[in-house]
C-alpha cells in the first residue's frame, strides 16, 4: 500500500512536470517565429458599426518608415467572412500628410509581445454593445496575425489596456492632423 501511494506520487510529479514542459516549449516556439526588432508592419484601427461619418472606421499601417491610410474604411468585421480576417487596405494614398513619422512610431516600438501567445483573435465582443472595436495586426518575417479587440477593457486582457490607448490616442492624431 505504502509503495502504490509513492509510485502515484511519483507519476504526478513527472506528469505535471512533463506538462509544464512542453507548455513552455510551445511559448518559446512562438515567440521564436516573431522577431520583435524587425517588425514590417501594424496595422491598427478602431471601428464602430453604430456610428455616422467619415471617423467611424480608421485604419491605418505603419511601417518602420512610413504611415499609410486605408481611405475606404471598411468594417472589420465584415472582411471576418469575406478575407478570412485580415484587413485588406483599399486605396491607400502614399502617405499621411501632415503627419510627423515619430508622434506614431510608438505603435510599433510598443507592440504588445504577450499578444502574439492569445489563443484567440478576438477578444471580448467588439462593437457588441456599440462601444466599437480596434484591429490589430502584425507582420514579421513570415509571422503575420491579426487580433480584433472590444474597445470595453474590462472584457479584455489588462495587460492590453495602455497599448489600446496608445492606438486610440495615436489614431486620434492620425484622424486629425
Amino acid at each position: 500500500m505504502k509503495n502504490a501511494f509513492f509510485l502515484g506520487i511519483t507519476l504526478l510529479i513527472l506528469c505535471s512536470t512533463a506538462c509544464k514542459d512542453r507548455e513552455d516549449d510551445m511559448v518559446s516556439e512562438t515567440l521564436v517565429d516573431v522577431d520583435f526588432t524587425s517588425i514590417d508592419h501594424v496595422v491598427f484601427g478602431w471601428f464602430y458599426g453604430e456610428c455616422v461619418g467619415e471617423t467611424c472606421v480608421e485604419i491605418f499601417k505603419i511601417t518602420p518608415d512610413a504611415i499609410f491610410e486605408d481611405s475606404f474604411d471598411r468594417y472589420p468585421l465584415a472582411d471576418l467572412k469575406i478575407y478570412e480576417g485580415f484587413y485588406n487596405l483599399y486605396n491607400v494614398p502614399p502617405g499621411v500628410p501632415d503627419v510627423n513619422y515619430s508622434q506614431i512610431e510608438s505603435v510599433i516600438d510598443s507592440f504588445p509581445r504577450d499578444l502574439v501567445m492569445e489563443t484567440e483573435t478576438i477578444l471580448g465582443t467588439p462593437d457588441a454593445t456599440d462601444g466599437g472595436g480596434i484591429y490589430i495586426e502584425l507582420k514579421s518575417g513570415s509571422y503575420r496575425e491579426f487580433w480584433i479587440l472590444d474597445q470595453i477593457k474590462d472584457n479584455v486582457p489588462e495587460y492590453l489596456h495602455d497599448y489600446m490607448s496608445l492606438v486610440n490616442f495615436k489614431i486620434a492624431i492620425l484622424s486629425n492632423p
